[in-house]
């Protein structure tokens, strides 16, 4: 795979193709200080359209300068993996998220089915128990039984 660098990304930068990449950063950088936007608030368009240009043609260089075809090869092979890893990493995370979605539902089910059951039994216990007697009804059974005892017993006889 051969990469060629568009000549004209050495005008824009105004530098020689046989120049360092020392030197191609350093013209880059007074080139972005002297065209940035912020700097030039007067004509914002244009230097946001200038700086745009300068940072293609500095890409480009820099990609020239500093790999080779065999390294340029690697590094879209490692970026490659790279993106697989956290496509795969993302998809577990999903499967994660879904499966301890289905783990709380199934635990919020198997609350509710408790619940069901203890009032299906507490139920149960109402429908069989005898009420209870009310206080007064308590209090009118010992006096009956009191006044029982005192009351003379009396025989009949036909």
């Amino acid at each position: 795979m051969t990469r060629t660098v568009p000549q004209d990304a050495y005008e824009i930068l105004g530098v020689l193709p046989t120049d360092d990449f020392a030197t191609i950063r350093n013209a880059w950088l007074q080139q972005v200080r002297r065209h940035h936007p912020d700097l030039n608030p007067d004509d914002v368009a244009a230097a946001t359209a200038r700086l745009a240009a300068l940072n293609d043609a500095y890409d480009a260089l820099v990609w020239h300068k500093k790999m080779s075809d065999e390294e340029f090869a690697a590094q879209k092979a490692r970026d490659r993996r790279r993106a697989e890893a956290e496509r795969r990493a993302e998809k577990a995370r999903r499967e994660a998220e879904a499966r301890a979605a289905e783990t709380r539902a199934a635990a919020r089910r198997a609350e509710a089915a408790r619940a069901r059951r203890a009032e299906m039994v507490r139920r149960a216990r109402v429908e069989t128990d005898p009420a209870p007697k009310p206080r007064v009804a308590i209090h009118f059974d010992a006096a009956r039984e009191i006044f029982d005892m005192r009351a003379p017993k009396t025989l009949r006889c036909a």
